[in-house]
């Protein structure tokens, strides 16, 4: 009998222990401000964002902080400038809907996946805005362009003719 509500206890100790404490680690939404505040100025911590998903850069200091190649993309959501080129506050605040073709998001995906997979720049957090609400659920504009880059088919290659000098 002992042995039976010592279990218990045990178990309702480790219930309580794992209901405050969880034990994976929480997802972080980053605001725009907090997002905007981190451009490596003053040797500080370097964060971009790409369709949402906020990435450590810090390690790539020479790439994206201060008078970097990269600086543009540091502190912001860079999604749309990174496929557009035009590296202004305006082109960044742009929706990717409605500026992005298809085959231009999947190769905006292609970098999110880059970001994602790469063991130099760690993953942040989700950057809440148009593509995460303050919780970090998915809005309607996300979900549209997974579903553009999920029902994306390129367009057939064209076939080369052969002349007759090729025979």
């Amino acid at each position: 009998m002992a042995m039976k509500s010592a279990m218990n206890l045990l178990l309702l100790v480790l219930v309580i222990f794992c209901s405050h404490f969880s034990l994976a680690e929480e997802l972080k939404i980053v605001t725009q401000e907090e997002l905007a505040a981190r451009t490596g100025n003053f040797n500080g911590d370097i964060w971009l964002s790409i369709m949402g998903e906020v990435y450590d850069v810090t390690s790539g200091r020479s790439f994206y902080g201060p008078g970097g190649s990269y600086a543009v993309f540091a502190g912001k959501d860079g999604s749309v400038p990174f496929i557009t080129g035009k590296f202004t506050q305006e082109e960044a605040q742009k929706s990717l809907t409605e500026t992005l073709s298809a085959a231009q998001l999947v190769a905006l995906e292609g970098w999110r996946k880059f970001y994602e997979t790469s063991d130099k720049y760690p993953f942040v957090g989700l950057l809440q805005g148009s593509l995460y609400d303050e919780r970090g659920n998915p809005t309607e504009e996300l979900k549209t362009v997974r579903e553009m880059i999920e029902n994306y088919e390129p367009p057939p290659k064209k076939k080369r003719e052969t002349t007759s000098s090729e025979l």
